[in-house]
């Protein structure tokens, strides 16, 4: 990442690299920006992005190219361990991880309204 770029350009490299249209790349930038809530940092050069923000940045340019995303209320994460065995233990991990990255979810506006196992 070209930390001289602002966000903004950053994505609309990252579109043209992809080869979208320009006025789709640019559209698409904006509505990740908004997504992620970096529309205020935009036009800042990404080398004065806090560690948080340039992660954001990061998974939205990742996207430039993905279909629309569902609303984060429409999101269901669903865990199947390959080992049926496993599933106490994924359970654990989670259990103790999910926490941990709760504020963080909170922060991009993302809940997790159900953490389900599902067997194989």
């Amino acid at each position: 990442m070209d930390d001289s770029l602002t966000g903004l350009e950053h994505l609309l490299l990252v579109g043209r690299r992809l080869r979208m249209d320009p006025d789709d790349a640019r559209a698409r930038a904006g509505c990740l920006l908004l997504q992620f809530d970096l529309s205020e940092l935009a036009a800042r050069p990404v080398r004065d992005y806090p560690a948080e923000s340039l992660d954001r940045l990061t998974v939205a340019a990742a996207l430039m190219d993905a279909p629309e995303l569902p609303p984060a209320d429409a999101w269901t994460l669903h865990v199947r361990p390959a080992d049926p065995a496993d599933g106490p233990l994924v359970t654990a991990i989670l259990t103790d991880l999910l926490p941990l990255m709760a504020d963080q979810l909170r922060a991009w506006d993302i809940s997790i309204k159900e953490l389900r196992l599902e067997p194989p």
